[in-house]
């Protein structure tokens, strides 16, 4: 493609040179032959486009004009142009796709999979793209970001569409609509979970987070919304109307509630009222945090055009994703791992588990490093407060210290807390399941089904699975 039709639209200066384009790249060392490529640090764009050139790049766009051998496209918002330029480049797919978007705190990957899941489970033929995983048809790939960047995503639409997709359910991050990744792209349906804490490290402050999720629900990025009416971010967006919306809840009035919550063996049970339509929803889903889920992903489900009846016989069909309070029960103990690393996901997972407890409650979590520090002693209280025992432990500590986060996470703890560190994970969970007595629950919080440990710069192989089943083989050998 010719980069002039590259750049149509995308707000770019383009140079007179028009030249043959064949992919597009932001990182100099990942350039191939052919790319166009973008610079995204106005700070370092020569020396960024000079590399670009040497490996191969074809032309370059930025932000002011860089003298580097090749054609330079200028344009004044870079992240715009960007995102435009990958759509074109990939033959803007996803305007023959229904996107799906869900936005918030918490709640984003299992509302996405479990809208997906409805969605095929009713004939809808619907892919997936977010944290857990990228997946259509049966074919899986490997998530390594929330939002993938606008290359990789418009090429997920481009092979998506080709093999057959009508829905895209996708997850949407703060981080993704601060940075216009989904720029020319508009959704066939916005989903807002909750606003809790987390991203601080990058956002100022917790307006700014706030304005930047909201800013994604108008009308010129989303034709409807499914808004969670019980978060007070949630209510202040469909008083304000900017999308039409349908609201969901269990504590405020709304479009769609559920009433008749019970516990049972295998998850949860409850009715729905969805506009007046009833929906006997038999789930596989612990906590009241899932009832929510479930109701967003109904609402967006029957808006897209599933039957009632299609959306109640799915849900009882439908496994829990992936690291999201994932039951594993062993010698009268259930052991819960789940994905749960901010405050209010944290809360949420306790609550619950402390419903199934007999006994005692015991939680193992950490925080990871190089993000949000502010939220490392709420999370410290709030396992505290709801745990009996609370080992800490270590998650992704990048480029920290696993003994300073630990010790931030301990700034939050009251006095005489039942609290112990352990900084190795696979330690930590040891110890818990040598600590558990029939009827305890342990909560192991913060990785899911992340299947490594980040730390200096590189991943080592680890998944809390495989930790907690040694961890059972250890004390079937100790007696």
């Amino acid at each position: 493609m010719l980069l002039s039709e590259v750049l149509k639209g995308a707000g770019a200066k383009s140079p007179r040179v028009d030249v043959e384009i064949t992919g597009i790249s932001f990182k100099p060392d990942e350039v191939k032959r052919g790319d166009l490529f973008v610079s995204l640090h106005e700070g370092s764009a020569a020396q960024e486009c000079a590399e670009a050139k040497r490996r191969g790049a074809a032309a370059m766009l930025a932000s002011a004009d860089v003298d580097c051998g090749a054609p330079c496209a200028v344009a004044e918002d870079v992240r715009y142009s960007f995102a435009i330029a990958s759509r074109n480049l990939y033959g803007d797919a996803a305007r023959g796709l229904k996107i799906v978007t869900v936005v918030g705190t918490d709640g984003k990957s299992t509302t996405a999979y479990l809208i997906r899941e409805i969605l095929e489970r009713c004939g809808m033929r619907a892919a997936l793209i977010g944290t857990m995983y990228n997946e259509y048809g049966g074919t899986r790939s490997e998530s390594t970001l929330t939002t993938p960047d606008p290359p990789q995503l418009h090429e997920l639409f481009a092979r998506y569409a080709a093999e057959g997709a009508e829905y895209v359910v996708m997850e949407l991050s703060a981080h993704a609509i601060y940075y216009r990744k989904l720029a020319g792209v508009r959704a066939e349906a916005a989903v807002f979970t909750n606003l809790g804490r987390d991203h601080l490290d990058f956002f100022a402050d917790e307006e700014i987070y706030r304005r930047t999720k909201k800013s994604w629900f108008d009308f010129a990025n989303c034709k409807c919304a499914v808004i969670n009416a019980d978060d007070a971010c949630g209510a202040q967006m469909i008083a304000e109307g900017k999308v039409p919306s349908i609201s969901y809840g269990l504590d405020s009035p709304c479009d769609a509630f559920a009433v008749n919550c019970e516990r049972t063996p295998r998850g949860t049970s409850f009715v729905i009222n969805m506009m007046d339509e009833l929906i006997y929803a038999d789930t596989r889903l612990f906590g009241r945090f899932n009832v929510l889920n479930c109701l967003a992903a109904c609402c967006t489900a029957r808006l897209l055009g599933a039957s009632v009846a299609g959306i109640e016989a799915a849900l009882p069909e439908i496994a829990p994703p992936p690291g999201r309070y994932n039951v594993v029960s062993r010698g009268g103990v259930d052991y819960v791992i789940d994905f749960a690393h901010t405050p209010g996901g944290l809360r949420n997972i306790l609550t619950e588990a402390r419903r199934g407890a007999k006994g005692r409650l015991i939680c193992v979590f950490g925080c990871g490093g190089d993000r949000d520090r502010g939220k490392r002693p709420e999370m410290g209280a709030a396992a505290a407060r709801l745990a009996d025992e609370v080992i800490v432990t270590s998650d992704n500590p990048r480029f920290e210290d696993r003994a300073a986060i630990a010790e931030d996470i301990l700034s939050g703890v009251p006095e005489g807390s039942d609290i112990t560190v352990i900084l190795d994970r696979a330690t930590a969970i040891k110890s818990a399941v040598s600590r558990a007595e029939r009827g305890d629950v342990v909560v192991i919080a913060g990785k899911g089904d992340e299947s490594y440990i980040d730390e200096l710069g590189v991943k080592t192989d680890y998944d809390d699975m495989s930790a907690l089943q040694a961890a059972f083989e250890a004390k079937r050998q100790a007696g």
